[in-house]
Parts: C-alpha cells; structure tokens; sequence
C-alpha cells in the first residue's frame, strides 16, 4: 500500500528570523541613495557595540549627527542582542585592555572585589578599577564596531545596489515586453 504524501504546510519563520529578512527587505527598497543606507547601517552597528546599554538611542542621536537614516540605524542595532552578551564583552575587553596600559585582568579584578571587606573599601576598590575597565571596554567595543559596521556597510551598499539595479532590469524587460 502506498502512501500519498499530503501536501506540506510551509514552515513558519522563527519571529527574529522573520524580522531580519523584513529589515532586510526595508532596506532594499528604501528609496534613500545607498551610501546613505550603508553609513546608517554602519552607525547602527557601532552604536550596538559601543555601549551595553541603549543601543537605539546612541544609534538614531549619532544617525541624526551623520544626517543618515534614524530608522534604519536603530533597526541595525538589533545585531547586538542579549544572547551575544558572554561572547561579545569579554572580547570587547580583552581587546580595549590589550591597548589601554593599567587595565587590570578578569582574575585581578575578581580578587580585589570578590573577598569580604566593608562597604567604603569596597567603594574605593570599585572606583580604582572602574575608569581602565570602563576605557578598555569602550575601546574594544569601538575597534569591534567599526569593524563589524564596515563589514554590514559595505554588505548593505552591495545589496541595495545589486537590488535596484535587477529591479531596473526587470522594469525594461517589462516594458520591452508591452511593446
């Protein structure tokens, strides 16, 4: 006996996958020149890394600086979620320590803090070590932003180009066509 396969529902996206390709698709058929796209996605990506912390308000403040597209460059710091948190910061720190002269290591760190003393000892250890680690952490998400933005910069400039210039050629094939 054969069994006849019935026809297969197509498989539902995943809610952030879904929402990348939209963004995606946003940016494609945004009508703005793609140099302007690409530097908005290009800020968008160094406002995630830059700070741990309001990433979309950093993005549309440094996009209006930029005269770039506020939208898209908050769309973009979507790239930097909570998951890649225990990926991304010690990297960022280990990279802004390798160039910041001072900074103190994770185990010094975790030494001067962890062990039990009073409330001001604690204070005055915290401040000691909170300027270096604050510069390395800045310094390294800055290096690791730009790169990654000049990479998602030049990857949007290709596909916004590379879009628009299939759309053209599919707007003469159809007019070609009528004729």
């Amino acid at each position: 006996m054969s069994v006849i396969p019935s026809a297969a529902k197509p498989v539902r996206e995943s809610g952030i996958r879904r929402f990348l390709r939209y963004r995606l698709i946003y940016i494609r058929r945004h009508p703005a020149p793609p140099d302007k796209l690409a530097r908005s996605v290009f800020i968008g990506i160094v406002a995630a890394f830059l700070v741990p912390i309001g990433h979309p308000i950093m993005a549309i403040f440094l996009a209006w600086c930029g005269r770039c597209n506020k939208t898209i460059a908050c769309f973009v710091t979507v790239i930097h979620i909570p998951p890649m948190y225990p990926v991304t910061w010690p990297l960022q720190f280990a990279i802004g320590a390798a160039l910041v002269p001072g900074t103190p290591q994770w185990i010094d760190i975790e030494s001067k803090l962890l062990h039990r003393q009073s409330p001001l000892q604690f204070l005055q250890q915290l401040s000691d070590i909170g300027l270096p680690f604050i510069t390395a952490f800045t310094l390294g998400g800055l290096i690791i932003g730009v790169v990654i933005g000049s990479l998602g910069a030049l990857a949007a400039y290709r596909s916004v180009t590379s879009y628009r210039h299939h759309r053209e050629l599919k707007r003469q094939e159809k007019l070609r066509a009528q004729l």
